[in-house]
């Protein structure tokens, strides 16, 4: 069975913001959390996603290995808003694999974790997550 959360970390309702998705991809959502430079709290794991491990610590685990890169999310906004003259606001990554496509947005320095079907409409995604986490 499908892990549920709730938020508990950010100031932006991720509640929202998965829900939001789920409208949008339904069961091509793999894994959802919200986090800071930080900590992380993890909101959905979908069975699919449950049936890779053994047991739901496992899960919190590796999130932890991926909460200590996502910090670098924070520091390559900065980056590219240095790097790109144009540019004057970074706020989400996409990374993607022949598993998944792995979203994260940022708000300040809080984000959104999301890990999804790479066939998604992920700009759409990102579009929406930026809406949610700016209100």
């Amino acid at each position: 069975m499908a892990i549920r959360n709730d938020s508990v970390l950010t100031d932006f309702n991720a509640t929202a913001a998965l829900r939001a998705v789920e409208d949008r991809v339904g069961d091509d959502i793999f894994v959802c959390g919200e986090f800071t430079p930080d900590d992380f709290h993890i909101l959905y794991v979908s069975d699919r996603a449950l049936e890779q491990y053994d047991s739901e610590t496992d899960i919190w685990v590796v999130g932890d290995v991926i909460h200590e890169y996502m910090n670098v999310d924070f520091l390559e906004r900065e980056l590219f808003n240095d790097l790109y003259p144009q540019v004057t606001e970074t706020n989400a990554f996409v990374t993607y694999t022949d598993y998944a496509a792995i979203v994260r947005v940022l708000q300040g320095e809080e984000g959104f974790y999301l890990s999804v079907d790479p066939q998604a409409p992920v700009s759409e995604i990102v579009n929406e997550l930026t809406a949610i986490l700016d209100q």
